[in-house]
């Protein structure tokens, strides 16, 4: 991989995001960033509210790929507790 880097961690169990919260995945979407001030509420996670500016108005692949990474930190906060 050009310019990347492979690290071999043996029973490295899980991937996690440092200082990545459910609560402010959103703010790591700079995309969603710019579209964030449209929507209703302050605090939307653009997931189930109403008029939300971001669902629906960014590429789909790139929606699922943050609902993932939302549900993914839900998960570790109910294991873990962060």
């Amino acid at each position: 991989i050009a310019g990347g880097l492979v690290a071999d961690t043996p029973g490295m169990e899980f991937f996690t995001l440092w200082g990545v919260t459910p609560e402010n995945l959103k703010d790591h979407f700079l995309d969603f960033v710019d579209l964030a001030g449209g929507c209703r509420f302050r605090n939307c996670s653009h997931v189930l509210e109403a008029h939300c500016a971001v669902r629906g108005h960014v590429a789909e692949s790139r929606y699922r790929n943050y609902l993932e990474i939302l549900e993914k930190l839900r998960q570790q906060r109910e294991v873990f507790g962060r």
